[in-house]
């Protein structure tokens, strides 16, 4: 797919959403693709995007050639992209106990999991299997103490 082909759902908006690289040595922005949500991959050569219904898309920042691309059991999108492999939001796994919160100023909320998933295969792997949705959750690479 081009990226001209991931554009087309986003040509009939008034307003559309772009990811954009910024470089700090030369202060510009730079159009990388439509979309939303943007999680910067681990090789820096390559971002995930989502569209208005909610498909993943990976665009080669250089290339700017676009890959549709799904994961087993995506629930809230993704937290981290590292190679092949995608931290992300899921629901717990079928057949798992339905929790949730006790407390809540809504009311209580189905607690969903972290989960890694293999991009475009159904092999994945609970990380946290009940968290609450309102948690803030983030991805860092930290180098091991020698």
């Amino acid at each position: 797919m081009t990226i001209r082909g991931f554009w087309a759902m986003f040509n009939e908006k008034e307003k559309v959403m772009g990811v954009y690289v910024f470089d700090v040595s030369t202060i510009m922005n730079t159009l990388v693709s439509m979309g939303r949500r943007p999680v910067d991959a681990s090789d820096r050569k390559t971002v995930l995007t989502e569209d208005l219904d909610n498909k993943r898309t990976i665009v080669d920042v250089v290339t700017r050639k676009a890959t549709k691309v799904s994961w087993s059991g995506d629930w809230g999108g993704a937290i981290a992209l590292l190679g092949d492999v995608v931290l992300y939001w899921g629901l717990p796994t079928t057949g798992s106990e339905i929790r949730q919160t006790i407390l809540g100023s809504r009311g209580p909320t189905q607690l969903v999991s972290l989960k890694v998933a293999k991009i475009d295969s159904k092999e994945f792997q609970t990380v946290v299997p009940y968290i609450d949705p309102r948690s803030a959750v983030s991805f860092g690479v930290v180098k091991a103490k020698p």
